[in-house]
C-alpha cells in the first residue's frame, strides 16, 4: 500500500490507497515542524525588549517598560523635529514647478505681512499688538481682517 501526505494549515493528513483520511498525532505534527527548515524572521520585536534589558541595568536600573517608554518618547520627539524638513524636501523633489511657485508666493506673502505690521514699540497694556508675525492667518478673508487689525492699532497708537 502506498501512503501518500498532505498539508492543509498547520494540519498534516495522511491517505492511504484503499482507506479514509486519518489525522496525524500531535506527535507527528511536532516532528514536522521540527524538521521543516526554519528560515529567521524579517523583524524580531524580541531583540528590542532584549536590547532593553541589557540596558537597564546600566540607567539606573529601571524597569524595561520604562526605557521602552523613554525611548518611543524620543523617537517621537525626533521624528516631530525632523519630519517637516525631510516632508518638505520630499515634497520639492516630486512637486518641482508647483513647489517653485509656492515658495514665490510665500516670500511675496512675508514681504507683505513685514510692510503692513505695526511698530510694536507703542504697545501698552490697554492696546497690545494685534497678531505681530500674520499667524493667524489663514485665507484671504483672514489676511484683510489682520490688514483692519493693524489699521485699528496705530489709529489708537495715534491717539495716545
Amino acid at each position: 500500500m502506498e501512503l501518500v501526505s498532505c498539508s492543509i494549515g498547520k494540519s498534516q493528513y495522511y491517505f492511504q490507497l484503499g482507506s479514509r483520511a486519518t489525522r496525524s498525532s500531535h506527535r507527528d505534527d511536532l516532528d514536522y515542524i521540527l524538521q521543516a527548515p526554519q528560515s529567521p524572521p524579517k523583524i524580531q520585536l524580541g531583540g528590542i525588549i532584549d536590547i532593553v534589558e541589557l540596558l537597564g541595568p546600566q540607567i539606573g536600573d529601571l524597569n524595561p517598560f520604562i526605557i521602552l517608554g523613554l525611548i518611543t518618547a524620543g523617537f517621537t520627539t525626533v521624528g516631530w523635529l525632523s519630519g517637516p524638513m525631510f516632508g518638505s524636501a520630499i515634497f520639492r523633489t516630486f512637486n518641482k514647478n508647483t513647489a517653485a511657485e509656492i515658495i514665490s508666493k510665500e516670500r511675496e506673502f512675508y514681504r507683505r505681512i513685514k510692510k503692513y505690521r505695526v511698530d510694536p514699540s507703542s504697545q501698552s497694556i490697554a492696546n497690545p499688538v494685534p497678531d505681530y508675525y500674520g499667524e493667524k492667518i489663514s485665507s484671504v478673508g483672514g489676511y484683510r481682517q489682520w490688514l483692519k487689525d493693524q489699521r485699528a492699532f496705530n489709529i489708537k497708537r495715534q491717539s495716545f
